[in-house]
């Protein structure tokens, strides 16, 4: 029977692999390009701009002037952002660390049981509603 400092060795031997893996290396490489890229800051700054405009006219509602034009801004600056190669590169990593992490998680699921009482329909033993 494994101790509790064995799942942490076992969980951060887990964790080391993923890290690891070329996936998250492209990751953490287009990451740090992306935070020092002066285009891509511009896209970026661009794009929280007109997040935060869309926002303060959906506060205003109708009342606001150039309600259009703002949502219009938000829909070019998203898409300038989003069809920068390094950012779609950057969101099909993203992508594929989220699925890579999904499928471990139901890996797990299988493996480990929690006395939740999910599995048998209840609501535990430890809450005490039995």
């Amino acid at each position: 029977m494994l101790n509790i400092y064995d799942y942490i060795e076992l969980a951060e031997a887990v964790a080391n692999e993923i890290a690891a893996l070329p996936v998250v290396e492209q990751y953490k490489e287009l990451q740090r390009h992306i935070a020092v890229d002066p285009q891509l800051k511009d896209l970026v700054r661009a794009f929280e701009r007109a997040k935060e405009h869309q926002e303060e006219s959906r506060r205003f509602g109708d009342y606001y002037p150039d309600k259009e034009k703002v949502r219009t801004d938000l829909i070019q600056t998203k898409t300038a952002l989003f069809e920068n190669a390094s950012v779609k590169a950057f969101k099909k990593c993203e992508k594929e660390i989220q699925m890579i992490l999904d499928d471990l998680s139901r890996s797990m699921e299988d493996v480990v049981e929690f006395d939740t009482g999910k599995k048998s329909g209840g609501c535990g033993s430890s809450c005490g509603c039995s």
